[in-house]
């Protein structure tokens, strides 16, 4: 499931018909750069539990995916044209890459927990990645001794 869908890529890019099969880049296309897009936020949302379902942390995603995707169907479209965009009526924060990176820095901030989900729960820690260490001890004997020679 993706965070947004076509529609919301067309009304960020206005005048552009994606089911045109002459348009340079088709509905079929956006599809796949939704799926692309929605699999690298999830990168980034590795101590949340996914999916997320809260109403505020989907808006929040809907729009970094959406400025993944429209800036990257803007570049397909500049070089597919001899006009250059900022001259048609795709907004040139857009075309100049201000919004995507903008939610480059958000999935970042999100990855580093500097920017927090509203209402969406993390991953709880006992689920991570564990050492076979533990407090009460175990069994397993270390290959590698301290103070020792070890080859």
């Amino acid at each position: 499931m993706t965070y947004a869908l076509v529609s919301d890529i067309q009304n960020e890019i206005k005048n552009i018909d994606f089911a045109n099969p002459k348009s340079s880049v088709l509905t079929s296309s956006v599809e796949d750069f939704l799926d692309q897009a929605d699999a690298k936020i999830n990168m980034y949302l590795t101590q949340y539990v996914l999916p997320i379902t809260g109403v505020e942390s989907l808006l929040i995603l809907k729009k970094i995916e959406i400025d993944l995707v429209a800036f990257r169907v803007t570049k397909i479209i500049d070089l597919t044209k001899s006009v250059p965009i900022p001259d048609s009526t795709i907004p040139q924060e857009i075309t100049t890459g201000t919004c995507f990176r903008q939610a480059m820095n958000q999935l970042e901030m999100l990855k580093s927990n500097d920017l927090v989900l509203p209402d969406t729960d993390l991953v709880p820690e006992s689920t991570g990645i564990l050492s076979f260490h533990t407090e009460a001890g175990n069994n397993i004997q270390p290959v590698f001794h301290k103070e020792a020679q070890q080859w």
